[in-house]
């Protein structure tokens, strides 16, 4: 850890104390706290990421399960913006389906790794149920260490039942994390989430 991220830490924990948020609460939340890229239309750093449209697909790839979400540039990812062990170099496709009826389902084939170099063609990912996701180029906006967001927080700490005061506890923790950094996320207005990509906690 270094020294920056330690400090941030405890300004955080400091924040939290003032707004009498429960202190087994704080130290949960910080251990969720990961390495994290923003990325954003319009952004002024690298190109990163490609949202939507038709994938390049190495050669004899069967058809992926669910639609094709993005391909991730991992070469263009800036260094310590994640602590996933990732390649450093090469493309992650992503594919997925936004339904909430498949949350807790896994599709085997819902993340391909194409290696640096190797022969690709773009094809059209079909799913009649499915209309394509919008194009878009997602650059890094900025990046630092992040939390998860409330609603992930809460169901990880306190299970499926967590209740509505529960819910509450995680966004004041957001709340006050934001206050002490001096610097939010621009939320999308489409679903008041960060654009780009957040770090999740694996469930145990």
């Amino acid at each position: 850890m270094t020294d920056e991220i330690a400090h941030r830490l405890d300004r955080f924990r400091a924040e939290a104390a003032s707004q009498d948020l429960p202190s087994e609460a704080v130290e949960e939340w910080i251990r969720g706290v990961r390495p994290a890229a923003y990325l954003a239309e319009g952004g002024d750093g690298p190109l990163v990421a490609r949202v939507g449209g038709d994938p390049l697909l190495p050669r004899g790839v069967a058809q992926p399960s669910e639609p094709f979400v993005a391909s991730v540039d991992l070469a263009a990812l800036p260094p310590g913006a994640t602590d996933l062990p990732l390649p450093s170099d090469g493309h992650l496709l992503l594919f997925a389906a936004p339904d909430v009826s498949g949350i807790g389902k896994q599709e085997d084939d819902a993340v391909l790794y194409v290696p640096a170099g190797t022969p690709t063609t773009r094809q059209s990912v079909e799913h009649p149920w499915r209309e394509p996701y919008q194009e878009r180029e997602l650059r890094t906006l900025w990046h630092q260490s992040g939390p998860q967001m409330p609603e992930s927080f809460a169901l990880d700490t306190w299970g499926e039942d967590a209740d509505e005061e529960q819910f509450e506890l995680a966004e004041e923790l957001e709340g006050a994390w934001w206050h002490e950094s001096g610097h939010r996320p621009p939320l999308d207005a489409a679903d008041r989430r960060p654009p780009g990509l957040a770090p999740e906690r694996p469930r145990s």
